[in-house]
């Protein structure tokens, strides 16, 4: 959410400040030369990426433990650590890989220790009792990973049907067991 959030943000910013050139070069903007227009805009700019950062890495710092991927596999030393390395990286691309780093050092942990990860942002799963630990960390991650709403929503219904279809075998093993 905060990422979107950021990125609205920015986007806001940019279109503001592409206003303000193009009045600035009509003349409706600052009076002067365009070199002076020109720097004052570098300048801006600048200032605007080194706050964007500075708010990027403070939000890296104040993430909350059901924001990270895999907390609860995880020591509180180890979520402190997180938080220091995300916010140590300058830059988007270094948080991304270091997060997919972590993500994958924590699936190996949770195989080992048959233990479920819920990513941020997920709930539990749909008749998750009849699945295993295996089973219901790859449909999560599968959920994690989807691209499109479309294909959310078909993954969704036919998980909801597969385990309908093993709910109802179960419930006839039961009875036939009686």
């Amino acid at each position: 959410m905060r990422m979107i959030l950021m990125t609205s943000i920015v986007a806001v910013l940019t279109l503001c400040l592409a206003s303000y050139s193009s009045d600035a070069g009509q003349g409706r903007g600052v009076s002067g030369s365009g070199d002076r227009v020109q720097k004052v805009e570098q300048e801006r700019g600048q200032d605007h990426q080194r706050l964007h950062s500075k708010v990027e890495a403070r939000d890296q710092s104040n993430l909350r433990n059901e924001q990270i991927y895999g907390h609860e596999l995880m020591t509180e030393e180890e979520l402190n650590r997180y938080r220091e390395q995300m916010q140590k990286m300058s830059t988007a691309q270094a948080r991304e890989k270091y997060q997919m780093q972590h993500e994958e050092k924590i699936r190996e942990r949770a195989v080992k220790q048959n233990k479920d990860i819920v990513p941020p942002g997920q709930g539990p799963v749909y008749r998750g009792d009849l699945m295993s630990v295996q089973e219901r960390n790859a449909f999560r991650e599968q959920l994690r990973t989807i691209g499109s709403e479309e294909e959310r929503a078909r993954l969704l219904a036919q998980h909801r049907e597969k385990m309908d279809r093993r709910a109802n075998a179960v419930d006839k093993e039961t009875e036939e067991a009686e």
